[in-house]
């Protein structure tokens, strides 16, 4: 096969990125190891000298756009930036004769590849990733969005859903807005994570004093790193407990003047998003991972979390609630400062079942999450969406 994936930005680069980012990066280096063709397109470092760079990294094209600075908002800079970037980018559509282009529903993205494909001068197939729930967000700022993403979802030539739980979640969503369900075709399945690059750990000797840790993004939605600063306060002040929030957001200076209004600068730290390495070694350092959100997509980290033998402390959300049972292989949490509190303080007095609940995780991962497993629906997705393609040519 050859495979195009897009994202905005680049997870080969030094600029911290999110799941979606990190996922089709390990999907892509999965399709390049079996043997098959594979570009991965995305605007990278604004610093760079080259107005296209090419790479090969693990098998994988890497072609990474410049990022133009134009300061001075000079129209002929913008306009001949973008000409050129996609006359290069529709060279190797044709010139390679890319048979799948997979990105996520990131409009701005998804809306040229809907016009090459509108316009009958391009064969592929475009698979579209349904990571989280911002599109429902988006619309409810902004109503005029509605018939693009309805557009989008019903054109696209597949949906790639990360998990059952997002599915109902979208589902729902579809129905709060009375837009249809109504895509070419669907699937759900997540790459997961590779077992290969994480070594599991648990904890190994006592410690003064309980670490816990949320890397995600502060976001002015669905993440509620509010909820576990304001549980913090509610715990005796002389609990050895001690909370990290990693992250970057909009929401990083409000996070943290609630931190100083709540007294609490000594026992709750923000710090900014880090190298990949570097965040597995403050999670190997953690007795509980934990991430308090209204919603999730997968949440990668958490998956990661797990594979390392770590506990994980979660909210008792969709879909977070399908794969994580409550004293098995994680433990759930309703959304309030006082259930947090109550929870973490338990946890805290029983390190025992950390190992326990740890190590059942792990295993879980290993059978559900495991890349070198799930790259094979992929594989058989891409194929079938390549065939059907061949075979609507035949009949025509």
């Amino acid at each position: 096969m050859k495979i195009l994936i897009h994202t905005a930005a680049s997870p080969y680069g030094k600029s911290p990125v999110g799941g979606a980012e990190t996922s089709l990066r390990l999907l892509a280096e999965k399709f390049a190891s079996l043997g098959h063709t594979v570009y991965f397109v995305a605007k990278g470092d604004a610093r760079s000298s080259k107005v296209v760079r090419k790479d090969i990294i693990k098998g994988v094209n890497v072609i990474t756009f410049r990022k133009f600075l134009n300061p001075l908002k000079l129209y002929a800079i913008d306009k001949w930036s973008i000409a050129y970037c996609n006359f290069y980018l529709e060279r190797i559509l044709k010139r390679e004769n890319v048979e799948i282009v997979h990105t996520y529903y990131n409009l701005s993205l998804c809306e040229p590849y809907l016009d090459r494909l509108r316009s009958g001068s391009f064969q592929f197939k475009l698979i579209v990733r349904i990571a989280g729930m911002r599109w429902l967000e988006q619309i409810k700022s902004n109503p005029e969005l509605q018939q693009q993403y309805e557009v989008l979802f019903s054109e696209a030539d597949a949906l790639n859903f990360i998990s059952e739980g997002l599915l109902t979640l979208f589902r729902q969503g579809l129905g709060t807005l009375d837009m249809p369900f109504s895509p070419k075709h669907y699937f759900v399945k997540d790459i997961g994570v590779s077992l290969k690059s994480i070594t599991a750990t648990s904890l190994t000797k006592e410690q003064e004093t309980f670490n816990c840790l949320m890397v995600s993004r502060f976001t002015d939605y669905q993440k509620r790193q509010d909820i576990l600063i304001n549980a913090m306060a509610l715990l005796p002040q002389e609990t050895p407990i001690r909370l990290k929030l990693i992250g970057n957001g909009p929401k990083m200076d409000a996070l943290n003047n609630r931190i100083m209004e709540l007294g609490l600068k000594e026992k709750v730290v923000i710090q900014p998003f880090m190298p990949q390495q570097e965040l597995w070694s403050e999670m190997a350092q953690s007795d509980l991972i934990c991430h308090a959100c209204e919603y999730e997509g997968l949440s990668k980290i958490i998956i990661e979390s797990m594979a390392m033998a770590k506990s994980v402390l979660v909210s008792n959300v969709l879909p977070l609630n399908n794969y994580i049972v409550d004293g098995d292989t994680g433990f759930l949490v309703e959304n309030t400062p006082k259930a947090w509190a109550s929870k973490l303080l338990g946890l805290l007095q029983d390190k025992q079942e950390l190992i326990f609940v740890g190590a059942k995780a792990a295993a879980f991962v290993k059978s559900e999450f495991d890349a070198e497993k799930n790259i094979k629906r992929y594989v058989q997705e891409f194929s079938e969406l390549i065939d059907l393609n061949k075979t609507t040519d035949s009949v025509s």
